[in-house]
């Protein structure tokens, strides 16, 4: 198992975010950009997050590759959560979807974003411009021992701190999500509208990530 510790703020502006671009470019090593479509779906009807959710389900298309993902933990507090994922193949992403709303799972909110990746200080940090307004910061570390967590949590702290980094907390953390599903665009309900016609209207942001290479 691995376990994933990461934290996540916002930048204020465009010009916060550019900063800490510019910053990293210069003093850290560059791994990798990420160009990533996500359906994550929620369990209420009428978008509004459940803090009490602790199952997270998404379909993630993300430089070419397809693939369900399963979180399990609380979401919003900022501790460490288990991840599942299994790859499933570009033509067969509409049967996907059709196989979930069977299973009472209709609606939720997409997001299109795009990522640089750095190590620095011997972590990951991620710049991430999500469309087509919002920027935010991760850093993460990873483990495979569930014994390590709390060291690296520390240890993330004490860098964003550095940094002058915020992170956010468990309700500025909700407050971002209920930010996100107020967006009609990006939502998605299939007793509303069929599959098949919502793929096709946001078929430039699939195209983008399914078109993308790893680097």
């Amino acid at each position: 198992m691995n376990y994933e510790v990461e934290s996540r703020g916002l930048f204020h502006t465009r010009q916060d975010y550019t900063a800490l671009l510019e910053f990293l470019q210069a003093n850290a090593e560059f791994k990798k950009d990420m160009h990533r479509f996500q359906m994550v779906y929620v369990e209420n009807s009428d978008f509004s997050p459940d803090p009490d959710a602790d199952v997270d389900l998404r379909v993630r298309i993300q430089n070419g590759k397809c693939l369900v993902v399963v979180k399990h933990g609380n979401w919003h507090s900022g501790a460490t959560r288990k991840e599942y994922e299994i790859e499933i193949q570009e033509e067969d992403l509409e049967e996907q979807l059709n196989i979930f709303h069977l299973l009472g799972k209709g609606w939720g909110i997409s997001l299109y974003t795009e990522t640089k990746f750095f190590d620095y200080q011997n972590a990951e940090f991620a710049l991430v411009h999500l469309h087509d307004d919002i920027y935010y910061w991760e850093i993460e570390k990873s483990t495979t021992s569930k014994s390590n967590i709390a060291v690296l949590e520390k240890d993330i702290s004490k860098l964003a701190a550095e940094m002058h980094l915020e992170v956010m907390t468990s309700m500025e953390m909700q407050d971002y999500v209920a930010r996100l599903t107020e967006r009609p665009f990006w939502r998605f309900h299939f007793e509303n509208e069929p599959i098949k016609d919502w793929l096709k209207n946001h078929k430039k942001y699939i195209d983008l990530a399914l078109k993308a290479q790893s680097q």
